[in-house]
């Protein structure tokens, strides 16, 4: 029996704001175990199936991607037998990581299946067209893996192709659609928002005086997000002389918050 997870008022307000796109970390721990996948991959298939306030919905879901990953992740140490099972079905579906090269020798592209220990998997011009990041390091993605020993290249026999592809990283996001959900939360709720997203709880003691003071500590639980996400914000420790302290210093003009020496920031 899971302990029962009681969302607030801003909890449901976010999962009716931004469907699909907010993960409940309690379940993603539950479903890690197991299954060594990047935790991106569990809380894209969780924000999918189980972004509801709903109980049972969010049960039926917990079952459904356990039994996605079950049924289609690719074990590193079990590559041959997925592909001993792909041979004898002609088909099946894996969840792998997909990294694409061009073979300028044949003019198409060639997929790398990373877990299966697949290294020339034929695979569509429009399916990478569509997916650039598969040039680019790779995507996670659902894909339909099809066998055909009649498939020749150069004289050798390629058996295994692509045929399409779900990804699980999105290629793009719709700015104007983020900022129109936006607009249904208060300056102060979004702040408790932004909070809760680097791990800390809104209504903690020392939160509530985050918002309220402008001290070291609590101006670093804001720029610690906003550098992250704004790449023309930069931020750096300043550490003020003989006092112990380590007052944050603020934007790229190299102005510290309350006195001391600035320091370039690392990295």
């Amino acid at each position: 029996m899971q302990p029962t997870f009681e969302l607030d008022a801003l909890d449901r307000k976010l999962t009716d704001a931004f469907p699909g796109r907010v993960v409940r970390k309690d379940l993603v721990r539950q479903t890690k175990v197991g299954f060594n996948v990047p935790v991106y991959v569990l809380e894209y298939l969780l924000g999918q199936y189980c972004a509801s306030t709903d109980p049972q919905i969010i049960a039926k879901g917990l079952d459904y991607v356990r039994e996605t990953l079950s049924r289609n992740y690719v074990r590193a140490d079990e590559g041959e037998k997925v592909k001993a099972l792909t041979r004898q079905r002609g088909r099946h579906r894996i969840l792998d990581k997909i990294k694409v090269r061009l073979d300028t020798g044949v003019d198409h592209f060639w997929a790398e299946l990373v877990n299966l220990g697949v290294k020339d998997a034929l695979i569509p011009d429009d399916i990478v067209h569509r997916n650039d990041k598969l040039l680019m390091g790779g995507i996670w993605a659902l894909a339909d893996l099809v066998y055909d020993p009649e498939h020749q290249e150069r004289g050798m026999v390629r058996p295994f192709a692509i045929e399409r592809i779900k990804p699980i990283q999105e290629s793009s996001t719709d700015q104007g659609e983020f900022a129109a959900a936006r607009q249904q939360f208060t300056t102060s709720e979004w702040l408790d928002v932004i909070l809760r997203t680097i791990g800390l709880e809104p209504a903690h003691p020392t939160s509530r005086i985050a918002r309220r003071c402008s001290c070291s500590s609590a101006s670093s639980r804001w720029w610690r997000p906003i550098t992250i996400s704004s790449s023309s914000v930069r931020a750096a420790r300043a550490r003020a002389m003989s006092t112990g302290r380590s007052p944050l210093y603020d934007s790229h003009f190299r102005r510290p918050d309350d006195g001391g020496s600035a320091l370039h920031a690392h990295g």
